[in-house]
């Protein structure tokens, strides 16, 4: 506890007349975290051994005002007759406390339980007790029955609820944690839904792309052996485009293919070919663009966006920017 800088500890007067109280405590106080614990010391007055207890924190500031009111579960632990404990866990208190005090709720023994003032017996239920006369033979008889006799299967489980290990703290005046609403909810699993699609459908369109002969290609259609040009990898100047790269058929020139290309000429040597909006765009040096056969060009209007004015062009079919085309 190195990090904290303001270390008190206060000691109590012993109440003899209660099963379990508070001997002492210590607050630990950090500055700059604006931090504050305390340690608790307890007594348990009964000759049992203690199970489990809960008890109420009030927190005072300097000028003796209610600040901050706690509930304190300790479970996870056993304490003996007769004997000081201190329970391993600290508590953290408002920062703003100068002292507190400790009221008892509920405490649980070996054969009893006290819940404010009352107390219920917390033993398993004999036939007889020990102020009862008993000769020799009735206690072997007895002993030799109860080891026979299997317990009750209610009276298990209400042992094993009271005695079930836990630290709880529950706090009454502390403002609840927000719950985000269902609606909220709702959005965040479609958000997530839409992005794994997003990425399903990015990582398909990736592996459908692929470089060949200095030409970035895609795959379209449904055929698997239709592709079209969509980047220009190679310093050739003097661009041929075939009419099949590998074992796939060029019949589109998609845009920017060739945006900012340093080319002189293009040659195209396919039967049909559509150049989208923009596939030479800024082209500065481009002079010629030739079509062998009988190609059938098609492209929009500016496909050859700041291109030299004065470009050697095939005779082609021209769409508006915002026409469709058809094969």
């Amino acid at each position: 506890m190195s990090s904290f800088n303001n270390i008190r500890k206060i000691k109590c007067a012993q109440q003899t007349d209660e099963v379990v109280s508070l001997n002492e405590y210590i607050l630990f106080e950090d500055e700059r975290a604006e931090e504050k614990y305390a340690v608790f010391k307890f007594i348990n007055n009964v000759n049992q051994q203690l199970l489990g207890f809960e008890f109420e924190v009030n927190e005072y500031n300097s000028d003796g005002e209610l600040v901050e009111k706690t509930v304190v579960v300790y479970n996870k632990f056993s304490a003996k007759a007769q004997q000081a404990f201190v329970p391993k866990a600290k508590l953290k208190i408002n920062y703003a406390c100068h002292t507190l005090t400790v009221k008892l709720r509920k405490a649980a023994f070996d054969r009893f339980i006290w819940n404010d003032g009352e107390y219920t017996d917390n033993s398993y239920k004999f036939t007889h007790y020990a102020a009862d006369e008993e000769t020799e033979k009735e206690k072997r008889a007895k002993h030799k029955k109860s080891k026979k006799k299997k317990k009750e299967p209610e009276e298990i489980e209400e042992r094993e609820k009271i005695y079930e290990p836990y630290v709880e703290i529950t706090d009454k005046t502390r403002k609840n944690i927000a719950k985000f609403p269902v609606v909220f909810s709702v959005l965040i699993c479609i958000a997530v839904v839409a992005y794994i699609a997003v990425s399903l459908f990015l990582f398909m369109q990736k592996s459908k792309s692929f470089t060949l002969e200095g030409f970035d290609l895609r795959i379209i259609g449904n055929s698997g052996t239709e592709v079209s040009v969509y980047g220009y990898e190679s310093e050739e100047k003097d661009v041929v485009i075939p009419e099949k790269i590998g074992d796939y058929r060029v019949t589109k020139i998609e845009a920017g293919a060739f945006k900012n290309s340093d080319i002189v000429s293009v040659t195209l040597e396919m039967p049909y070919i559509l150049i989208e909006s923009g596939a030479f765009v800024n082209c500065a040096k481009l002079k010629t663009v030739s079509a062998s056969g009988a190609t059938r060009v098609v492209m929009y209007e500016n496909s050859f966006e700041n291109c030299d004015p004065y470009m050697n062009l095939p005779d082609c079919e021209i769409y508006p920017v915002d026409a469709g085309t058809d094969k």
